[in-house]
């Protein structure tokens, strides 16, 4: 996606509300020095999150990818709960930028759809799936041994892998299961994940 066309949001004009230009130019920035400045000027203005919400919901891929990316920054409810909304956008793109977003920025709030997510086709997507699950830490250790332990073999890879960049304790019964596993990358993710706990085949059988 070209995320650089000379162009402005949809309804701009001379005269509108400053957040309307700010995201003009950032839809058109060239370096991320130059996101983030704008980034940080348009989350601190009080008509943003209306606006960004506008766009998200109205605009073309180009201009929800940057309201995912803004609004990410923002702690009001409606915000976090846009990003959550856009892991079922239309354009692949958007969602894989919520995705992102909520690894940067975890949500507990979805737990739910990042553990559907593991499932899905596109493996980017349940990649950052499973990188904003590690980001919740021991709350995603339910969702992650479900999903090793019952689901299809591409979200048991990615659930195992969540696993092994976590501390959660409640998961050695699992991670030991898939030792011996059909899946050889599964097996591996296993054993890694139980050396970062600090367990060995010898201690777990004593």
């Amino acid at each position: 996606m070209d995320r650089n066309k000379n162009r402005r949001p949809a309804g701009s004009s001379a005269g509108l509300d400053p957040v309307v230009q700010l995201f003009s130019d950032l839809i058109r920035s060239e370096n991320e020095q130059a996101s983030r400045l704008l980034t940080n000027q348009i989350t601190g203005m009080d008509s943003a999150p209306a606006f960004l919400l506008a766009r998200l919901h109205e605009g073309n891929p180009d201009e929800r990818w940057w309201a995912v990316r803004v609004l990410s920054e923002l702690s009001q409810v409606e915000a976090r709960a846009a990003v959550r909304r856009a892991l079922d956008d239309s354009n692949h793109e958007v969602r894989l930028c919520a995705a992102l977003a909520l690894r940067n920025h975890p949500d507990p709030e979805a737990l739910s759809k990042l553990g559907e997510l593991l499932t899905a086709e596109e493996r980017l997507l349940a990649r950052l799936a499973g990188d904003a699950l590690i980001g919740l830490g021991d709350l995603a250790t339910p969702i992650l041994v479900d999903t090793l332990e019952n689901g299809p073999q591409i979200a048991r890879v990615e659930a195992v892998r969540a696993l092994a960049h976590t501390d959660d304790l409640q998961a050695v019964s699992a991670l030991f299961n898939c030792l011996d596993d059909e899946s050889a990358i599964v097996a591996y993710w296993a054993d890694l994940a139980l050396e970062r706990r600090g367990i060995g085949m010898v201690f777990y059988n004593q």
